[in-house]
């Protein structure tokens, strides 16, 4: 939908690389061929533009793309050798344990931490305050996916599970900034017989909040679902939130102040809180 939306506000797109999503994809849609850069590091796009020249100018001919699936060849040797005990070293540090303590915060699907409170989200605002303790705190989950984590906790396990580094910001916000985050997220998922029904959302993007006390009604329409209970729309309020959080909901934090930004990744901080 946004694709279309941005062809028509522009006019003919002969090529239109979109954001960063979880899947690798590549279509067509008329004259305009969409590339959609994934998660997975593994493959790669190629495009290939052909151009034909005119007397003065140049013509385009051709726009054309695949996937490269990196796996599909085989790795050089030279470089093999050069980052042998680079590689031995990340080995033994993934295999390192943070907790024998029996861990169960596993993601059992989207649904499984949207509809109720879940150790999984708990454990990331747990984690989050160790830099920035304020009463609210917004986190949202890792990856498209998620699973959580399991049993013992290694360096490697977490890393799957948080592989990104996100740092917390320290910022000051207004409760209309909470309640349209909040109405985003809640705008573009269904249910149905309670159930979770349609999500047309990154999942990363679905924002979980710890001191905030708010109701939803999906009855209602999109961006007028979400009832704030303790917080007051022309209110200012500090709040600590991953740096992804305000990164994608930016054009919702209009004069929102940034006091701080941390310089330890979430990965780090989750690893602190296990330690303890």
């Amino acid at each position: 939908m946004k694709r279309k939306k941005s062809c028509k506000t522009l006019g003919v797109i002969d090529l239109l690389i979109t954001g960063h999503q979880h899947q690798t994809f590549i279509g067509r849609d008329d004259q305009t061929l969409y590339v959609q850069a994934g998660q997975n590091a593994e493959q790669l796009i190629h495009v290939n533009i052909n151009f034909k020249k005119r007397t003065s100018s140049y013509e385009l001919e051709n726009v054309d793309s695949h996937i490269v699936d990196l796996n599909e060849y085989e790795e050089d040797e030279h470089l093999l050798h050069l980052t042998h005990y680079d590689r031995k070293a990340v080995e033994y540090w993934s295999t390192e344990t943070l907790t024998n303590q029996g861990v169960n915060v596993t993601v059992d699907g989207l649904a499984d931490v949207i509809c109720k409170p879940h150790k999984f989200t708990q454990l990331l605002h747990d984690s989050i305050r160790l830099k920035y303790n304020y009463d609210i705190s917004c986190v949202h989950l890792p990856t498209n996916g998620e699973s959580g984590l399991t049993e013992s906790v290694t360096n490697g396990s977490l890393y799957y599970a948080y592989p990104h580094p996100d740092v917390p910001v320290d910022l000051t916000l207004k409760g209309q900034h909470i309640k349209d985050i909040l109405e985003y997220g809640y705008s573009h998922i269904e249910f149905s017989d309670g159930k979770l029904s349609l999500t047309i959302i990154d999942e990363t993007l679905c924002t979980f909040w710890q001191g905030v006390d708010y109701t939803i009604d999906m009855n209602a329409k999109p961006f007028d679902r979400v009832t704030l209970n303790n917080i007051k729309l022309d209110h200012v309020y500090r709040v600590s939130m991953t740096d992804y959080c305000y990164r994608n909901y930016r054009q919702y934090l209009e004069n929102a102040v940034i006091h701080d930004t941390g310089d330890v990744t979430m990965f780090e901080l989750i690893s602190k809180k296990f330690k303890r």
